[in-house]
């Protein structure tokens, strides 16, 4: 699991790679403060949901990874925001 302010003051960021690290569960907000990552790598995971807002801060990300998790369920507004995504993969 992956807390709420998690990445504070890593607003710089630009490439986050959390690959097999046996993730279940994304807090919507847990990337607040990265809005200048542009790659998120989440693939080998154990991530069953991606709940709405879970991406929300994430405005120029432009390629994310989710293969190989366990998703049994997205919620409707859970890549609303990513008006800048071009690979989800």
């Amino acid at each position: 699991r992956i807390e709420i302010n998690a990445f504070r003051n890593l607003k710089n960021l630009q490439t986050l790679n959390l690959n097999n690290n046996r993730l279940r569960y994304l807090n919507p907000g847990c990337f607040k403060d990265l809005e200048n990552l542009k790659v998120l790598e989440l693939n080998e995971n154990n991530i069953e949901h991606l709940p709405n807002l879970t991406f929300v801060y994430l405005k120029n990300l432009k390629k994310l990874h989710i293969q190989n998790n366990n998703l049994i369920h997205i919620d409707f507004l859970t890549f609303n925001k990513l008006s800048k995504l071009e690979y989800l993969i």
